[in-house]
């Protein structure tokens, strides 16, 4: 890829946006973080171009993207954010002239414990037990809705992405500290995990990679490790012995009546692609019936003086499900497709990702 024009990062301030800034600087690309709002700390983002607009406004994504090559779309929120970010970041990048969008979706999209023999040809369909999956879905659809010339947009779906400032890793050292933290089935799940530097380096390999419109590439770190691996650093660092934490087998979750309800309705291609044509007002309250709101990850907070292991905890149903996952989903067409390998070992990046941890959590306390 010419690196005369500019790639858009489009998400800058959010964990995998800002890493992929830094990286890319460090390598030498020309690189224009698109932020919705200034950075209150001067560090939030490395040194580059920034231009400032809202992820779901068109007109200003059209003005932040004119003169980019590429477009990197690493926004997070919730399920209406995330839905119309990917429609609006569409429409701009089509008017801008911009060659292509790396798209970070999710694995997520085939369940948080996929079925065995599951990738990348496996079909996405409607009506996950989360918001999240069903607006990944829906978010990868409206990119595939072109108007006018097709747009050239390569998916990326890893699945947990740890490093430091990752929200699993606040979320779990956040519950160690606080008492709050479980494992599910003594931890012997699959944590389907993925180094936030290897997912750079895959979005990089795809920037350039020829001939992949259009496709699609899970990523993973091609390990096998379990939910108690993941535990394990975090739990020594912060001082937590592993058999302090609470062990659970709740039952799988369900949907709601609410969500059964809306099933069919979420579930229709016909009404997706209304959503996408309507006017602008319209199409907003056809996206906020379509998706759920799920709440936002939040920073880790300061940590609580009780270290005891809790008589009961209150597992949250997606975590229970991640942790419930049976294998790896494979990495093969990413391979040999982008040229792309992990690079970062779990170990290493789990024990980095933990000293990050401590001193996050010290710096609130």
């Amino acid at each position: 890829m010419t690196r005369e024009r500019s790639i858009a990062i489009l998400g800058a301030h959010g964990f995998i946006g800002a890493r992929a800034v830094e990286m890319f600087v460090s390598e030498g690309r020309r690189v224009r973080a698109i932020v919705r709002r200034a950075p209150s700390n001067s560090a939030a983002v490395p040194s580059c171009e920034t231009k400032l607009a809202d992820a779901c406004d068109p007109v200003a994504l059209y003005r932040a993207f004119l003169g980019c090559d590429a477009i990197v779309h690493v926004v997070n929120g919730d399920p209406e954010t995330l839905v119309r970010s990917a429609a609006a970041a569409r429409d701009a990048a089509l008017a801008a002239g911009v060659r292509r969008v790396i798209y970070l979706g999710s694995a997520a999209v085939h369940g948080q414990a996929p079925r065995e023999g599951t990738d990348e040809r496996a079909p996405l369909r409607l009506g996950h037990a989360f918001a999240y999956n069903d607006a990944k879905i829906r978010a990868e659809r409206r990119l595939s809705f072109g108007r006018g010339r097709a747009l050239d947009v390569v998916v990326l779906r890893p699945q947990i992405v740890y490093g430091p400032r990752a929200y699993w890793v606040e979320r779990v050292a956040r519950d160690l500290v606080e008492g709050a933290g479980y494992l599910v089935d003594d931890g012997a799940g699959v944590c389907d995990a993925i180094h936030v530097d290897d997912v750079v380096h895959a979005v990089s390999n795809a920037l350039d990679a020829p001939g992949v419109a259009g496709e699609v590439f899970l990523l993973g770190d091609g390990e096998r490790t379990s939910w108690l691996d993941f535990y394990r650093p975090l739990a020594d660092a912060l001082g937590c012995p592993l058999d302090a934490i609470a062990r659970v087998s709740p039952p799988s979750p369900q949907p709601t009546l609410r969500q059964r309800f809306l099933d069919p309705l979420r579930k229709s291609v016909v009404l997706e692609e209304l959503a996408d044509c309507a006017p602008r007002p319209m199409r907003r309250h056809l996206d906020r019936l379509l998706a759920r709101r799920i709440p936002t990850p939040q920073p880790v907070s300061p940590p609580s003086p009780s270290r005891s292991r809790p008589e009961s905890v209150t597992p949250e149903p997606m975590l229970v499900a991640l942790q419930r996952c049976t294998h790896d989903l494979p990495i093969g067409k990413a391979r040999e497709v982008l040229g792309w390998s992990p690079r970062v070992q779990f170990a290493e990046g789990m024990q980095a990702a933990a000293r990050w941890a401590v001193r996050a959590l010290e710096s609130h306390a």
